[in-house]
């Protein structure tokens, strides 16, 4: 591919991601200040579907192939797997850093296990992935499934990972601090890159979900095990209030 060419697209899925990001960031706040939305659940339903809908209205508008969404099936190869590995140790690791570190994610402290299980496990899974590795990634990389691998660039995938990781740099003082912020975007860069990777490999959005899905679920575990080290460490339990 031309270098300005890709240049263009990298460029262009940049700046139409940050656009949904932010106006579906603002329909949240929105929402809220009409008193449709009165709880980080509700707040959290809204802004993954906006994610998933506006994504979606961009390729309708723009005629683009569903195959370069992502809407295609997956076309495995060797080495894909080690891409799901990635994903799941990096979330078990930073789930017992933040443990250690007396650190929780906002969201673990406002919703119950079935909330982050239908919430983070499932549909921030399906809609952040829709919204990065489909609209974002696919804009900045041409060809589809078809051409998935022929086509696989490192930019498309570096952008994808770090636009992923900016999602969650809010988080820095929206109650997860500073150091708490960071590690989580940190490790989102990780889980990303993993995703990006199997979107680029394989074509299809749904290893990407899948991954996302996994890395989510492996914190449950890193979390557990975190408060296991603590325990012997200092022989008692952590705080894991956030109080």
């Amino acid at each position: 591919m031309n270098k300005h060419v890709l240049a263009y697209r990298l460029v262009s899925a940049a700046l139409v991601g940050i656009l949904v990001f932010a106006a579906c960031m603002g329909l949240t706040s929105g929402v809220r200040r009409l008193g449709w939305s009165t709880s980080a659940m509700t707040d959290q339903l809204w802004l993954k579907l906006a994610l998933i809908v506006i994504s979606g209205a961009i390729f309708a508008v723009l005629r683009r192939p569903w195959s370069e969404f992502g809407l295609v099936r997956p076309r495995w190869g060797r080495g894909d797997a080690w891409w799901f590995v990635l994903a799941a140790v990096a979330m078990a690791v930073v789930s017992i850093v933040m443990v250690l570190l007396g650190e929780r994610h906002p969201l673990m402290r406002e919703l119950s296990f079935p909330q982050i299980v239908l919430v983070v496990w499932l549909l921030s899974s399906v809609a952040e992935e829709v919204f990065v590795r489909g609209l974002v990634q696919g804009l900045a990389t041409p060809g589809g499934a078809a051409g998935a691998r022929a086509s696989r660039l490192l930019p498309p995938v570096v952008l994808s990972a770090a636009f992923f990781a900016a999602m969650h740099v809010p988080l820095i003082w929206r109650g997860a601090g500073v150091r708490g912020g960071l590690i989580i975007v940190i490790t989102m860069f990780v889980v990303g890159w993993g995703a990006a990777e199997l979107r680029a490999r394989t074509g299809s959005l749904l290893p990407a979900v899948l991954a996302h899905i996994g890395g989510n679920v492996a914190g449950v575990p890193g979390g557990i095990l975190g408060v296991v080290i603590y325990r012997l460490v200092h022989g008692q339990m952590p705080n894991l209030t956030g109080g």
